[in-house]
């Protein structure tokens, strides 16, 4: 309720709808950590270019064989606290689906990454920035 309250906030100010626009030309510099291969599943460890500044850690795990694949990007919750607030939290769902042929994304959220500092008020333009991305 919070997060659509924030949203719904931030929607409603003028720059709201150039919230999600981007450089498509940007480079995302992707670096890759490393591979792991469970169960026939390709889980590479990346991270890639912020537009808003820094880099972002993610997952992308891929399917064995040859595609084309569907692909799903994933959102973790932003639950105070909790060990999973972060891109490992549908890592177990994202192996499932890879064995059915789809890849996936499971980028960190703001509050996941490095140095991280939070605003103590949920309805902050950074708060909100922060939920948009």
């Amino acid at each position: 309720m919070l997060w659509l309250s924030g949203v719904a906030a931030y929607g409603q100010e003028p720059s709201g709808p150039r919230a999600l626009e981007y450089d498509a030309s940007a480079p995302l510099d992707i670096q890759e950590a490393e591979v792991e291969l469970p169960a026939g599943v390709a889980l590479h460890d990346i991270s890639y270019a912020s537009p808003k500044g820094g880099r972002v850690p993610a997952y992308l795990v891929v399917p064995a064989g040859k595609g084309p694949f569907a692909a799903v990007i994933w959102g973790h919750w932003y639950m105070p606290k909790s060990p999973v607030t972060n891109r490992k939290e549908f890592l177990d769902e994202v192996v499932v689906l890879a064995h059915a042929g789809a890849v996936s994304l499971l980028p960190d959220g703001p509050i996941a990454r490095p140095g991280h500092v939070e605003d103590p008020d949920p309805l902050s333009e950074k708060s909100v920035s922060e939920l948009i991305q």
